[in-house]
């Protein structure tokens, strides 16, 4: 009896080690960056690549793309595949890296207290610095980009820190920072992607399959848009392709446009990106690149001319 007792205290040591084994990798591969800063009293960290065909002596476009939750820096930068379209234009990205456990950003305003809020701003201010400083960076040729509640992070960078944020976009983006916060400074151009059919954060919505927030209709999030970048509120509808309508804001302050990529029967996922889990459901649509077509449109816009 005493060695059957032996054995099975020896198999819960196991057990446990291989669990914490198990914990601590997962922790090294979810936080593993190549690269950190100290900022409001804390190390943050983030992923940077650089094209090897970059020229220290002329300035480039910086892309800041965000993890969704329980999502990680080098995850993100596989899934939405940055850095091929990086090489061919030549423009660094940065993908930072989110807090809490689960990964991810502070953005709901009824949620999160104020100051928790603008230490996401001024992480993200601070790494634009960091990385002008390291880098030859256009100051007038940023933008921010994410997935799910890193779009919603997104959201809040175009709407807290406009100066710096020449244009936006989001896939699948969770938008939970009040309008009442929103002021930029500038028209700004955005561009979004999102399933009709998403049971993470709803198209119509209202709260989700997998949360209970009050997620704003993402249609109606894009018209308040058009709304401040004084646009013609009789959006173009055009069928993309089957399973794709693209519903355009046009005629805008600056020329500062809307777009909105409805992907219609689509879920949580990043269009011709790679699946997350299989808890995110969606169809990947190799008929619509979503990296690509930000590109195309941040591309066409510079903050001096916004």
């Amino acid at each position: 009896m005493k060695k059957k007792f032996k054995i099975f205290i020896i198999a819960l040591v196991l057990l446990f080690l291989i669990v914490l084994l198990g914990t601590l990798i997962s922790n090294y591969i979810t936080h593993r960056t190549n690269a950190s800063l100290v900022t409001s009293g804390i190390e943050r960290k983030y992923q940077i690549y650089v094209p090897k065909s970059s020229d220290p002596d002329k300035s480039v476009p910086l892309i800041l793309s965000f993890h969704g939750l329980s999502g990680w820096a080098t995850q993100h930068e596989k899934t939405s595949n940055w850095n091929a379209l990086a090489d061919q234009h030549g423009f660094i990205v940065a993908y930072p890296l989110g807090t809490g456990n689960p990964l991810g950003w502070k953005t709901n305003n009824k949620a999160v207290d104020e100051s928790i809020i603008q230490a996401e701003v001024t992480f993200i201010s601070d790494l634009i610095d960091k990385i002008s400083a390291d880098y030859n960076i256009d100051q007038n040729r940023i933008y921010v980009n994410g997935f799910s509640n890193g779009g919603g992070m997104s959201f809040l960078l175009a709407c807290r820190l406009s100066e710096r944020i020449t244009a936006m976009g989001c896939v699948s983006g969770a938008y939970l920072t009040s309008w009442d916060y929103c002021q930029p400074t500038h028209p700004m151009p955005v561009i979004a992607f999102h399933g009709t059919e998403d049971e993470v954060v709803t198209y119509a919505g209202g709260p989700s399959n997998s949360f209970d927030i009050p997620f704003p209709n993402i249609p109606q999030w894009a018209e308040q848009w058009a709304v401040r970048n004084e646009c013609d509120l009789n959006p173009s509808e055009t069928l993309i392709n089957p399973q794709n309508t693209l519903t355009a804001y046009q005629n805008c302050r600056s020329g500062a446009q809307v777009l909105l990529y409805s992907i219609l029967g689509g879920g949580h996922a990043w269009p011709n990106g790679i699946p997350i889990t299989k808890l995110f459901p969606g169809p990947v649509e190799p008929g619509l690149d979503a990296t690509e077509i930000m590109w195309e449109i941040f591309s066409q816009f510079s903050l001096d001319d916004l």
